[in-house]
């Protein structure tokens, strides 16, 4: 994924996250590419394509998480 700044793309977010805090905003642009955004450095942009996107969340959701389990 690349880092950018600045995008003349509004991000959408999810209308579960209440507010703007502690939620990754996400936009597609006209190239076809996808930029991502966290509410917490909103001036960082990252870019990336859907298939990498897909590859990345896929992963997330089948790993275990690494932390131990007295942490949260």
């Amino acid at each position: 994924m690349a880092a950018a700044r600045a995008s003349q793309h509004p991000p959408r977010h999810s209308p579960l996250t209440p507010g703007s805090a502690n939620c990754v905003r996400v936009a597609a642009t006209p190239t076809g590419t996808v930029r991502l955004r966290e509410s917490d450095d909103p001036e960082t942009i990252l870019t990336t394509t859907p298939a990498a996107l897909n590859s990345l969340i896929r992963t997330l959701k089948t790993s275990t998480d690494p932390r131990p389990a007295d942490r949260p």
